[in-house]
This record gives C-alpha cells, structure tokens and sequence, in this order.
C-alpha cells in the first residue's frame, strides 16, 4: 500500500500548516519589541554611555561647536585633566555642558590671573591646551585666587578661559560629582576628527 499523501497537489508545493497572526497579535509584538530595544538603550545612557554634542566655543581649540562626542559612564571616578559632560540643575547651566576637571575633592585651586597661571596643591598646571590671550588677563568671573573644593565636589574650568562659564562663575561654583554625566573619551563627528580626545 502507497503511505505517501496522494492529494492532488503540484509537486514540491507545501501546504501551509502555520496559523496566520491577527493584526492585534502582530501589533503587540511590535510593540514589545520597540519596548525592549528603549529600555536597552536607557539603560546604556544610565550606566554605559551617550552622545553629546558640543554647544558653544568655551573648550577651544580642543573641541568646537556642533561637534559630537562619545561619554563613558561606565564606573567613572572624577581625575584632573578629564573633560567631562555635567549636568547641573540651575539658572546658569540649562543644558549639559563640556568642561575640563582642574581639581577634585579636598584639593586646593590657586589663580594668578594676571600671567594666566593656575596651581593644584602649590603645583603649576601645564596647560597647552588652553586658548591663552597675551593681551589681556584671565577672567575672573568673580572667583577669589585661592578656592579649595569640598569633599564630593569638582572644579571645573573650559580651556577658552575668557569665553567660558565654569567654576569661576558663583553661579556654577564648584560641581557636585553626582552632576557629572560622563567622561568625555572619544569625538565621533566630525569623521575626519575622529579619535580619543584628552
């Protein structure tokens, strides 16, 4: 006795056994899946990283306006000389701003405003990166020559030190540790910029 199926079928047709979806059933699924892929990337802007782009010319010549960075969150601890993204809740500071950390918690910040010097702990900074005006002093914003910041906080300062609003500024002051986003690691536009930016 023949055991194959002899339905009257053309050969190498196979017959649909699958159930079609509902339009409420594919709808859900979607919606699932644009649910999974948000979290996923709420949670790496929470704990590995995000873009930001760079707003204004207060870190001159070490980045410039429009450009985007990449931040890492990923178990960052405050260290001088990062560039970080902050995010601090007041009149002066309604967007994430890109500054440099000068000092960190407990150390002491000392201007000489007039010959452009700044010290950490009774040590000179070598600062080649800043955009230095021969022919006038550094702004003071109203800062005093001599601030030592508190425990959990940083000092924060942009490298275009006449055309920045930073720690100087009573209205930015130091900047808690808890407002700072992220460390700035690499700058991914413009393309022919790309690379780690220190």
């Amino acid at each position: 006795m023949n055991e194959f199926n002899t339905e009257n079928r053309p050969c190498g047709e196979m017959k649909n056994t699958r159930p079609q979806k509902s339009g409420a059933s594919l709808f859900y699924e979607a919606v699932e899946i644009i649910s999974i892929a948000l979290i996923v990337v709420i949670m790496i802007n929470l704990f590995v990283g995000r873009m930001t782009t760079v707003v204004g010319d207060s870190m001159y010549p070490t980045l410039h306006n429009t450009e985007r960075l990449w931040v890492s969150r990923l178990g960052y601890t405050p260290e001088n000389g990062d560039i970080v993204v902050i995010q601090e809740n007041n009149s002066a500071i309604s967007e994430p701003i890109v500054k440099r950390i000068i000092a960190t918690e407990n150390q002491t910040v000392k201007f000489d405003f007039e010959n452009w010097k700044v010290y950490v702990d009774g040590v000179e900074l070598l600062e080649d990166y800043i955009n230095y005006e021969d022919w006038c002093a550094m702004k003071t914003y109203g800062c005093p020559e001599e601030v030592t910041v508190p425990p959990g906080y940083v000092f924060v300062l942009g490298d275009n030190r006449n055309h920045s609003t930073d720690s100087r500024d009573p209205r930015v002051g130091v900047i808690s540790e808890d407002d700072i986003l992220g460390k700035v690691v690499a700058r991914i536009l413009p393309l022919n910029k790309f690379g780690a930016v220190s």
